[in-house]
Order: C-alpha cells, then structure tokens, then sequence
C-alpha cells in the first residue's frame, strides 16, 4: 500500500522518486517533494491553528490530530521561529485533538495500532522467554 500512495502523490507532482545507494551498496527510494506549494500550504495551516490560534478545517484538524498523537506537532510547527515554546504547540495541538469528532477517529485508531504492537511485542518476548527456559 505505502508504494501505491507514494507513486498516486508522485503522479500528482507533490513527490519525485530519487533513487541511490547507502553506503555504496543499498539501494535506497528517497521521495522529496516535487512541489513544495502544497507542504507550505498545509504547514501555514498547521501553523496558524497551532500557534494564532485560528479554527482549523476538518483536514487540518484530522493531520494535527496525528501530529499530537505520535508526539510531532512542534517538529512540523518550529516554535522557536514562532515565538512560543514546545510545550504551548503540544497544549493546542491536544485541544484540537479532543475538540474535533473525525480527529477523534484517527487518535482512537493510533491508539488501537499502538497497543496491537505492544501485544505482538510483549507476547513474542514472553515466547521466546518460555521457549529459552524449557531448554
């Protein structure tokens, strides 16, 4: 699925495919963007709800509500460039999280994805405990 959205937005121009090596022997698929008017456009968004406090659309409001809850709104929004601190940026960006009903949607499924890994990890480790005990 990740291939088939990064060739649909490469279609559109928003990404390009730059191919290369790390190290000299692994090949390696960079994607930066082909157009940078669409990321400005949605980091004044972002921006503008996060630190002038205006009401953001329900697009905006849904993508700051992921950045909340991975913890990156203040590395989308520089607050240093802005004149407020980390801490102000992550406050708003939680208010709009739980002010808005398709945000919620997306928080509760992060949430849920976040604890089917934590299972898969803490069931592999206990197998893998039990496994090297009987032994």
């Amino acid at each position: 699925m990740r291939e088939d959205v990064l060739a649909g937005l490469a279609a559109r121009g928003l990404l390009r495919a730059e191919e290369g090596k790390v190290l000299g022997i692994f090949s390696t698929t960079r994607w930066p963007a082909g157009d940078s008017a669409h990321e400005l456009q949605v980091r004044e968004l972002v921006t503008g709800a996060l630190v002038h406090g205006t009401t953001p659309d329900q697009r905006t409001a849904a993508l700051i509500a992921l950045l909340s809850s991975v913890d990156a709104a203040h590395k989308v929004v520089d607050p240093d460039a802005h004149g407020v601190d980390k801490k102000t940026i992550k406050n708003r960006a939680k208010e709009i999280r739980e002010g808005a009903w398709a945000a919620g949607a997306v928080v509760k499924a992060i949430e849920a994805i976040q604890a089917a890994v934590t299972t898969a990890v803490v069931m592999a480790s206990v197998a893998g405990a039990a496994g090297s005990s009987g032994s």
